[in-house]
């Protein structure tokens, strides 16, 4: 996964693909769109040709168990018991008739939000709270269609990221003052210990400019703000390791944590942002000015010396507590029989070809290995260096591309492998 503390859970890749022909109802789907709609929930992790390869394989299993089925127009449809399956898997009813865009935003990145590691809770006072932020979080048997509908609305959606990785205790409504209140308040009890929120109310009282300052320390790189919904967006992005602050990467970022999940030791901010993408067409205006500017605006970096050195102290602690150190369990790659024997059955699901002559990228099954045995600790180069040891041995057959065209020069070039004067492209699938 490039260096990243990630493992690729197939089965939870599965009951998504489930969940896309589950949300279509009666109508069913073609056999190619949950494939097309899932795709961008799992790039850039995945290559789009291996995760369609995958998602193909999928459908066959999921018709194998008796969760899925073909309507007589062709059209793939969930059985009763996949429909329990998927409604399982989703936490929640499906809505009849139910539309996939509000199944993904609401109900699938809630389900994400519940499994995203969540931050130490509010103490519970006695007698009636005061905090006018403070609200009584419902279980998940609990939420309701209002709750769901919130995380459609990019603030309540932002809320909701930084209430559950902090455990704030906010309403999804609350206003962005409130939120960058109690994330100051926040980092100063991981700085300072929660004596300091009685010395200063809870939530304090800061100046706005303060209470960034104070607020932008739980960032992995601290930096001034200018506007509450700025140091909010960045939070929430940094939390789900997102690199655009834009609503639809952050549900990206979330409903990609279901499948691709990190290791015990490793927490959601341990975990790489994603490569940066194309930008949706999402209105972001509200986010401008959020860096700060260099040259003649120096008199704005903070306020004044005294915030910089009330705020040094909180740095170090509050990024201690947030992040668990990750320790690196050792790799090993396997046997290389045992590696020949795992790369055939992987370039099964993604050979092309027909009976006797069927035949699969380097590229696209590498795509499919470092997502499924991280464990296994390979780069490209390792992983090309094996499949040339392995061929020459005579576990897996390789071969060369005759034909090559602008469709799948991309996929030769990526698959590429050289020994002395000879260049392969493809592993042979045995039947």
């Amino acid at each position: 996964m490039d260096g990243c503390e990630t493992q690729f859970d197939q089965r939870a890749a599965e009951e998504l693909v489930l969940l896309r022909i589950a949300a279509a109802g009666n109508r069913g789907v073609a056999p190619a769109q949950p494939g097309r709609d899932l795709a961008p929930l799992v790039a850039p992790r995945m290559r789009n040709g291996a995760w369609r390869a995958f998602s193909g394989a999928a459908i066959d299993r999921l018709g194998q168990e008796g969760l899925v089925a073909e309507n007589p127009r062709g059209r793939l449809v969930a059985t009763k018991a996949g429909q329990r399956r998927a409604e399982s898997f989703l936490g929640s009813s499906l809505p009849r008739p139910s539309n996939w865009p509000e199944v993904r935003d609401g109900l699938l990145v809630a389900r994400a939000l519940d499994q995203l590691p969540a931050g130490p809770a509010e103490p519970a006072k006695s007698g009636k709270s005061t905090n006018p932020t403070k609200s009584t979080k419902p279980t998940k048997s609990t939420k309701g269609a209002a709750e769901t509908a919130a995380l459609l609305r990019s603030d309540s959606l932002r809320t909701a990221i930084l209430d559950r990785a902090f455990g704030l205790g906010l309403a999804p409504d609350a206003r962005p003052a409130q939120v960058r209140n109690a994330l100051a308040s926040h980092a100063l009890a991981r700085g300072f210990g929660e004596a300091i929120k009685r010395r200063l109310g809870t939530p304090p009282e800061l100046p706005g400019r303060a209470g960034r300052a104070i607020a932008a320390e739980l960032l992995q790189k601290p930096r001034a703000f200018f506007n509450d919904r700025g140091l909010i967006a960045a939070l929430a992005a940094d939390v789900v390791g997102a690199r655009r602050r834009d609503p639809t990467a952050l549900r990206r970022a979330l409903i990609r944590s279901l499948v691709f999940k990190p290791h015990p030791e490793t927490t959601m901010r341990d975990v790489p942002k994603e490569p940066r993408e194309v930008r949706d067409a999402e209105d972001t205006r509200d986010l401008k000015d959020t860096s700060e500017p260099s040259g003649s605006r120096k008199s704005k970096k903070l306020n004044g010396e005294a915030v910089r050195h009330h705020s040094a102290g909180v740095a170090q602690s509050a990024r201690s507590a947030l992040a668990t150190p990750q320790e690196q369990s050792p790799r090993t790659a396997p046997p290389l029989s045992e590696f020949a024997e795992t790369v055939q059955t992987l370039a099964r699901q993604t050979a092309e070809g027909w009976q006797g002559n069927r035949r699969a990228y380097i590229s696209r099954v590498w795509d499919l290995v470092r997502a499924m045995h991280p464990e296994w600790g390979l780069d490209i180069v390792a992983f090309k260096a094996l499949l040339s040891e392995a061929h020459r041995e005579g576990h897996i057959a390789l071969a060369g591309a005759d034909l090559r065209n602008a469709e799948n020069l991309a996929d030769i070039r990526a698959s590429a492998v050289r020994y002395k004067n000879m260049e392969w492209h493809y592993i042979r699938v045995r039947d």
